[in-house]
């Protein structure tokens, strides 16, 4: 999963962290592995899973 933040700021948000859980849990019922969450903007990226949030 991901999307991009344009305003550049690289962290995760109360939102971002949410639904990732919700899209996790929705892979669990399907048997899908959510493997992470990128963020990006223009200058790289943010992994929620390498960040331990999720």
């Amino acid at each position: 999963m991901r999307h991009n933040h344009p305003s550049g700021q690289m962290k995760a948000s109360y939102e971002d962290k949410n639904i990732t859980d919700k899209i996790v849990s929705a892979g669990k019922l399907l048997g899908v592995n959510i493997l992470d969450h990128l963020i990006i903007d223009r200058f790289g990226y943010l992994s929620m899973c390498d960040e331990g949030l999720m």
